[in-house]
């Protein structure tokens, strides 16, 4: 797999190199990332190190050629190489055609946090977010809809794949994001109950009182987790034929500003979850400054101190990233 990842990449590399500029324009980019952070969990009796290259560290490229466009970025997990982004897009006038592996309409609004740690974990269990997955997206103007790659559980039948869609607006110095998830299926083949999976979300980016910037946002489902959203619970499923749903709802809030050069961010999330008599809550909050190491901004690190607030312990760290973007 590694031979076919490097072989792959060559590949490419030669081809920007030599055809010709007419007939494709390709910018390539990089970002290599490592993070330092010491954890402390309630029930540990040591603070643990984790000093490593961070999995979203990537390599890629966008691609432009007349109406037809793409994009492929490549990151690493234990070492080996994993394909994060690829995708093709066509201009079709009346709008835009995506075809392959991105982030889906509900979520791409969602990066208003830049919590770096775990893997700039960016606040992502309390915002609409569902990851990369394969999809045909069709755009025209703000608005997307997606058919995503369903996530199934429960040896299911299933018989259409995941809906996703969003809306964004833009009014002066705020900007707005809408959302929606939707799943069903059929448990045990077709055999068994119905798992219905659904979301509403929003994500708000306030930006009138410059340096300053506020940004909140959060959703409300039902079976959240099943259709993949980050963190969230599932259906508790003990028999095909008994469901029982998962309702959930999160909320998370952003401030920042900048003072000369340094930027300093503080966030906070929370989220419940109720399955039948169980009642979850999950809280998270954290401090960062981010200081420049170049002139141009590309290389800095970024120091975060935060604790994760779970049910029965508490997550606390610090530490911070270290990320040149190339």
């Amino acid at each position: 797999m590694k031979k076919l990842v490097t072989f792959f990449l060559v590949a490419v590399f030669l081809l920007a190199m030599y055809v010709p500029v007419s007939a494709a324009q390709w910018d390539l980019y990089g970002s290599a990332r490592v993070g330092t952070f010491w954890t402390d969990l309630d029930e540990a009796d040591t603070m643990d190190l984790n000093h490593a290259l961070q999995s979203n560290a990537r390599i890629g490229a966008h691609v432009k050629n007349d109406a037809i466009g793409g994009r492929f970025e490549y990151g690493t997990s234990q070492g080996d190489a994993n394909i994060r982004l690829l995708y093709g897009t066509v201009d079709l006038g009346a709008g835009q055609l995506l075809v392959g592996q991105t982030y889906g309409p509900f979520g791409i609004g969602s990066f208003i946090s830049g919590q770096v740690y775990a893997t700039d974990n960016g606040l992502l269990q309390f915002v609409p977010y569902t990851g990369r997955k394969a999809m045909g997206q069709y755009s025209v103007d703000a608005l997307k809809i997606a058919l995503v790659q369903p996530v199934e559980t429960g040896d299911p039948e299933v018989l259409l794949p995941q809906l996703q869609l969003s809306y964004d607006m833009k009014m002066d110095a705020v900007a707005l994001n809408f959302a929606g998830a939707f799943q069903t299926y059929d448990l045990a083949n077709g055999d068994g109950d119905t798992l219905t999976a659904w979301a509403v979300g929003t994500n708000v980016r306030l930006t009138m009182m410059d340096p300053l910037y506020i940004n909140f946002g959060g959703f409300y489902g039902q079976n959240t987790g099943n259709f993949g959203q980050f963190g969230a619970a599932r259906a508790d499923i003990t028999d095909p034929n008994n469901i029982e749903d998962a309702d959930t709802y999160a909320v998370a809030l952003v401030l920042g500003t900048k003072l000369d050069t340094i930027g300093l961010e503080a966030g906070v999330g929370f989220r419940n979850e109720e399955i039948g008599n169980v009642d979850a809550d999950l809280m998270a909050y954290y401090l960062q400054a981010t200081i420049p190491l170049s002139q141009n901004g590309a290389a800095f690190i970024v120091p975060e101190i935060g604790m994760f607030d779970y049910e029965d312990e508490d997550e606390m760290y610090a530490g911070l990233k270290w990320q040149i973007n190339f």
